[in-house]
């Protein structure tokens, strides 16, 4: 875990409602619960409402089928707290699954990004 933090510096400064979390390690069978564990307790330990969660996936390199449906358990358990999951840098085995699972659908396209810098304007555009 790189990022921790319930905002994250974004040009040298911090955006409230806007968590960047980075997960070092492939989504797979035996670490998935771990993850989604993991988020929930930094949204948790925010001092303000989460709006989105940009997991940077840079380092994730593959995702397994099995895994690629507690991916889609999360966004669906944040969906129903009002907490957008969008995806930056999924590239590789990971966006393959991603793709071949229809976990990309549901997310949607408007909320897979290039960079985190792209996600992070995008959240910046669209947020209230």
């Amino acid at each position: 875990i790189s990022c921790r933090c319930p905002t994250h510096g974004f040009g040298g400064r911090m955006v409230p409602g806007l968590i960047i979390y980075r997960f070092d390690s492939s989504l797979l069978f035996f670490n998935a619960d771990y993850f989604k564990d993991r988020v929930r307790a930094v949204i948790n330990d925010t001092n303000t409402k989460t709006k989105w969660v940009l997991f940077n996936a840079e380092s994730v390199p593959l995702l397994d089928v099995t895994r690629a449906d507690a991916l889609e358990e999360l966004r669906s358990e944040l969906a129903g707290r009002e907490i957008v999951l969008a995806v930056a840098r999924g590239k590789g085995l990971f966006r393959v699954m991603l793709e071949r699972t229809g976990v990309a659908g549901r997310i949607g396209a408007e909320r897979l990004f290039p960079t985190v810098r792209a996600g992070a304007e995008a959240f910046l555009e669209r947020a209230p």
